[in-house]
């Protein structure tokens, strides 16, 4: 079954554990290739729902944009636009995957 977490990597098939505390998406904890994991999943998430980015920011109220550089992984996105990303991709934040 695949993984609906907005926190799974393509290689992955759920959240990556480090140390026993929930890792960032990939594994990493390197801030600037955890965003480029997570843009990779929205991506991946995003075409699995066949949304356009455009449909994306209109269902999930995020503006155009954002949604691009989000899946670029130029902008981390605060806690509530992960809430809203996951929303509306039918998918779970994974809530301890930042910590």
């Amino acid at each position: 079954m695949a993984c609906r977490s907005l926190a799974c990597s393509a290689d992955t098939p759920g959240p990556t554990v480090a140390g026993g505390r929930m890792g960032p998406p990939g594994g990493t904890k390197d801030p600037e290739r955890a965003s480029k994991a997570f843009g990779r999943r929205v991506r991946e998430l995003r075409a699995r729902e066949g949304l356009s980015q455009d449909g994306l920011a209109h269902t999930s109220g995020i503006h155009l944009t954002s949604i691009g550089r989000i899946e670029r992984g130029v902008r981390e996105p605060r806690l509530t636009t992960i809430q809203k990303l996951a929303k509306a991709l039918a998918s779970t934040p994974a809530s301890s995957s930042t910590v």
